[in-house]
C-alpha cells in the first residue's frame, strides 16, 4: 500500500479508536449506529485488502527467491562442466565466457541472472554429443535448467506487467479510500454536530485529521472545456470546499485554475458560467498528488 494511502489509514483507524472510546455516547442513537456499522465495515473490507496485499507481495517475494536459488544451483552444475570440457579443448573464449559465480546469478537484476543461466544452457547444449557423455552433461540435466529458466523468468514479472498490476491495485485501493471517506464525511461528521461542546466531539475531529507530511504538498489543477467541440472556457467560476475550508476561483484563456498546497481531502467542486448548465464534481486528493480534473461543460439551448 503506498504512503499517501497509509496517512488515510492511520485516520480510519484513529477515528474507529474514538468512536470505540465513547461508545456510551453514541450507540443510542439509531442513526450514528448505522452510519458507524457502515464506516466500520468498510474500514475492514480496507484492511482485509491491505493485508491480503501484503502478503501476496511476500509470497511473490519469496517464491522468486526459491525459483532463482533452483536456476543457479543448476546453472552452476552445468556450468563447471562446459568450463572444463572448454579448457581441455583450449577453448579460451568459451572458457572465459564461463567465468560465472552463483553469486552473479543470485545478485543484480532479474533479466540478468536469466540471461547468465541461458547462456550456460546454450553453451552446454552446442557441445559435441560425445562431449557431453564424457562430462557427464545429461539429456535430462539440460532439459531441467530450461524448465528452471522458464520457471523463473515466469516469476519475475515485465516491467510493464508489474506497473499495470500495481495501478489496477492502487486504482481499486483509491476507490475503497473514497468510499469509506465519503462515510465520515457526509454521515458521520453531519451526525457528530449533535455532541457539538462535547470533549467527544472535540476528540473525533482531531482523530479525523489526515497525517501527513509538510514536505508532501498536494495541488489541484482543473481545466473547463466546452463539451460541443472541447474549447477552453475563460471565465467559468469555479467553488471548491472540502466542508471547512473554501475557495472561489476563476478559469484562465485555458480554460484552467491551479491550487498548490491544496488539503488532502474530498473536494466539492461547482462550475458555472453564463449560459452553460452549472457542473458539480468530486476530487478526491492525497498528500502529494498533483489531481487533474478535465470538466465538460454544456451549453444551454437559446
Amino acid at each position: 500500500m503506498d504512503k499517501k494511502f497509509n496517512s488515510r489509514f492511520k485516520m480510519f483507524g484513529s477515528t474507529d479508536e474514538v468512536l470505540s472510546l465513547y461508545n456510551r455516547d453514541w450507540s443510542g442513537y439509531a442513526p450514528m449506529v448505522t452510519a458507524v456499522e457502515v464506516f466500520r465495515g468498510q474500514f475492514a473490507g480496507i484492511g482485509a485488502a491491505k493485508e491480503k496485499q501484503e502478503k501476496d507481495i511476500k509470497g511473490y517475494a519469496v517464491s522468486k527467491k526459491i525459483n532463482r536459488d533452483a536456476m543457479a544451483d543448476l546453472a552452476i552444475s552445468i556450468c563447471g562442466k562446459v568450463k572444463a570440457w572448454a579448457k581441455d579443448q583450449g577453448d579460451m573464449v568459451t572458457y572465459n565466457e564461463m567465468h560465472i559465480t552463483r553469486s552473479m546469478i543470485l545478485n543484480g537484476r532479474s533479466a540478468t541472472a536469466k540471461t547468465l543461466c541461458q547462456s550456460i544452457y546454450n553453451k552446454a547444449v552446442g557441445m559435441p554429443s560425445a562431449a557431453k557423455t564424457t562430462y557427464n552433461i545429461l539429456a535430462g540435466h539440460l532439459a531441467s535448467l530450461a524448465e528452471s529458466i522458464s520457471t523463473y523468468s515466469e516469476s519475475s514479472f515485465s516491467p510493464r506487467t508489474r506497473i499495470a498490476m500495481r495501478k489496477s491495485e492502487t486504482d481499486s485501493f483509491k476507490k475503497m479510500f473514497t468510499y469509506c471517506t465519503l462515510t465520515l464525511k457526509e454521515s458521520i461528521d453531519n451526525l457528530m454536530e449533535n455532541f457539538a461542546g462535547t470533549q467527544f466531539y472535540n476528540d473525533y475531529f482531531n482523530g479525523r485529521k489526515i497525517p501527513t507530511d509538510a514536505t508532501e504538498k498536494a495541488s489541484l489543477t482543473v481545466r473547463v472545456v466546452s463539451e460541443y467541440d472541447g474549447s477552453p472556457l475563460a471565465g467559468v467560476t469555479v467553488n471548491g470546499t472540502d466542508g471547512v475550508v473554501e475557495f472561489q476561483e476563476v478559469t484562465d484563456s485555458q480554460g484552467r485554475i491551479k491550487r498548490s498546497d491544496i488539503k488532502p481531502e474530498i473536494w466539492d467542486l461547482t462550475f458555472t458560467y453564463t449560459n452553460y448548465t452549472t457542473v458539480t464534481t468530486q476530487t478526491d486528493i492525497y498528500a502529494g498528488d498533483k489531481d487533474k480534473v478535465l470538466v465538460k461543460m454544456k451549453s444551454i439551448p437559446k
